[in-house]
């Protein structure tokens, strides 16, 4: 193969569609992906009462057990028992309040995220 003429992005039910040929070729590698996997453990094992509680003040929705399973310079996806609606897991999007650009952003975005949750909580 010598060039792209075609992308085909396949997510999973519902989640498929065209990405440009240029877009593609000029995107750039999230730059969180080298250390969100011992940001995500750390929060995990450390600190569920924050996740907890950004989930209830971000987002707006009771929930127990949550587990951080992704992280990227744009938010962070919770899975977590979700306590409306007869509850049940799911995945719940939390979009930080502005993109982190390296480990200090993260943490820094974290920090300020579950101060901002425990006042309101």
């Amino acid at each position: 193969m010598t060039s792209l003429t075609a992308i085909r992005f396949i997510g999973g039910f519902a989640m498929a569609g065209n990405v440009p040929v240029n877009e593609y070729l000029s995107a750039k590698p999230d730059p969180i992906a080298p250390f969100a996997d011992p940001v995500m453990s750390h929060m995990n094992d450390d600190h569920a009462d924050s996740l907890t509680a950004i989930v209830k003040h971000y987002v707006g929705l009771p929930c127990t057990d949550p587990k951080m399973v992704s992280l990227d310079r744009l938010g962070m996806t919770i899975k977590a028992n979700i306590e409306l609606a007869g509850g049940g897991y799911g995945k719940i999007r939390v979009p930080f309040p502005r993109p982190a650009n390296d480990r200090k952003d993260i943490k820094t975005i974290l920090v300020e995220m579950t101060q901002a949750s425990a006042i309101t909580n």
